[in-house]
């Protein structure tokens, strides 16, 4: 089930366009949740971030598009690579973050693989 999660928020990601500032948010606050958890710093150069509503709106399965990414739910999902004990790893993640008044809100955050 994650698998197909991830796998649907990655095709969402591709479809739509997201305001720069808090997507980037977004994404800096789940890297840092990641090498928080994993206790290491991660690659993440494919992980991608959008705003919830507007995947849903562009995957056909809400009828709006959120009206402000001020207080919007952004997605961050992708593949990393790390490095720990001399091994490189591979792994994924799905995170979610809730935006209020502009401002980010605790991270959901899920590592899978390995």
């Amino acid at each position: 089930m994650r698998k197909k999660l991830i796998a649907l928020m990655g095709a969402a990601l591709l479809l739509t366009g997201c305001s720069a500032s808090n997507v980037d948010v977004a994404r800096d606050v789940c890297v840092d949740a990641a090498e928080s958890e994993l206790d290491t710093s991660i690659d993440a150069g494919e992980i991608k971030a959008a705003n919830m509503g507007d995947a849903l709106y562009e995957a056909g399965i809400r009828d709006d598009r959120d009206a402000s990414d001020d207080d919007a739910v952004f997605s961050v999902t992708g593949e990393f690579t790390f490095q720990k004990d001399g091994t490189e790893s591979r792994r994924s993640m799905l995170c979610m973050v809730p935006f209020e008044g502009g401002s980010p809100g605790d991270p959901d955050l899920s590592i899978v693989g390995g």
